[in-house]
């Protein structure tokens, strides 16, 4: 439980999820504070006007918190928002002398960040190991994409074939042992994603391997499914390797268990 007096220069850490609340100035009813948090976590000023504010929603879209459940994202959501509101209010409660008040929102706030802190989605984790002998195929029309995220993945432990459009890719893949992980742009010339992954799910050899898109464009625009008969995984453009590898691992432990 933090205490809820706070003078000039008090420093509040939140090391878990790397935030930290500096008080730069402290006087009777006001207090000039310093918000420091990761590229990953958006601040959004109360007085921002309706147009320049931003949702928690599409932060959350927008940053490597969408890989997570939806009851995760919700959750964070929640305590984001009640953070945000209640400094505001807290702000606003101070300069009207309303102390008592005041700390009583500093304490909601208080607990919004604890909660925050102590989030298993939110720690910091050691790299696991990753499964040992999956080989990948990776589907990429791109060289310096192909060969950027072919070298990150081969990093991490995978064995990765890459392949300059669809149809390189469906003529090798049909004369060795499948991929566990078949990764696919959509954009591609001679054949282009949507059909390369209608024509593999045609052909039983790859009934064990899963598909994941890693493109900049939607299902909908590519008219491709999600699930059965189309792409098991949806990962947009700026790919997030973090969230394609938890993928990845998640996929090869569900299907060797």
């Amino acid at each position: 439980m933090l205490v809820l007096t706070r003078r000039t220069d008090d420093l509040v850490t939140f090391p878990e999820v790397g935030i930290s609340v500096h008080f730069l100035k402290v006087r009777a009813g006001q207090a000039r504070i310093g918000i420091d948090a990761p590229k990953d976590i958006s601040i959004v000023r109360g007085e921002l006007r309706p147009d320049e504010s931003l949702e928690f929603t599409s932060l959350l879209e927008r940053s490597p918190l969408r890989c997570l459940p939806p009851e995760a994202r919700h959750a964070i959501r929640n305590d984001l928002q009640q953070i945000s509101v209640g400094m505001h209010l807290y702000r606003e409660l101070l300069a009207a002398g309303q102390i008592r008040e005041a700390e009583s929102i500093f304490q909601d706030v208080d607990d919004a960040l604890s909660r925050l802190n102590e989030s298993q989605w939110l720690k910091r984790q050691q790299a696991k190991s990753p499964t040992p002998n999956v080989k990948i195929a990776l589907v990429e029309d791109d060289r310096n994409e192909r060969e950027l995220l072919a070298g990150l993945l081969r990093l991490k432990g995978y064995r990765v074939d890459g392949y300059q459009d669809g149809l390189s890719a469906i003529e090798n893949m049909s004369t060795t042992s499948p991929p566990n992980i078949i990764l696919v742009d959509m954009l591609m010339p001679v054949c282009d994603g949507a059909e390369t992954v209608r024509t593999i799910r045609q052909n039983h050899c790859f009934d064990s391997s899963a598909i994941f898109v890693v493109s900049g464009t939607t299902p909908d625009s590519s008219d491709l499914s999600i699930g059965s008969g189309g792409a098991d995984h949806w990962f947009c453009k700026p790919l997030n390797p973090e969230c394609l590898i938890d993928a990845i691992e998640s996929r090869v432990r569900a299907v060797s268990n």
